[in-house]
């Protein structure tokens, strides 16, 4: 994980997220993702400058859900979702 490596430690990213070590840990050994809901993801983007490249859903709905979900699953979807 980018973050980690820019932070320096994964004790490092957890203090600066304000993630509890044993939690951060977990997290980065475990997934290898930040989860997004807490907005973790866009504070370590901004700590680490960190830019994420990849594609965006609003899932806020349950039609913007079942789209995210839809184009999960797609092996490989040939196209951008923006």
């Amino acid at each position: 994980m980018l973050c980690v490596e820019r932070a320096g430690s994964i004790s490092q990213l957890g203090r600066d997220l304000g993630i509890p070590q044993a939690t951060m840990s977990r997290i980065v050994n475990s997934s290898k993702q930040l989860p997004a809901e807490q907005g973790q993801v866009l504070t370590a983007e901004r700590l680490y400058g960190v830019v994420h490249d990849g594609e965006w859903f609003h899932v806020g709905t349950p039609e913007g859900l079942q789209e995210a979900k839809t184009y999960m699953h797609l092996p490989y979807a040939g196209t951008t979702h923006r």
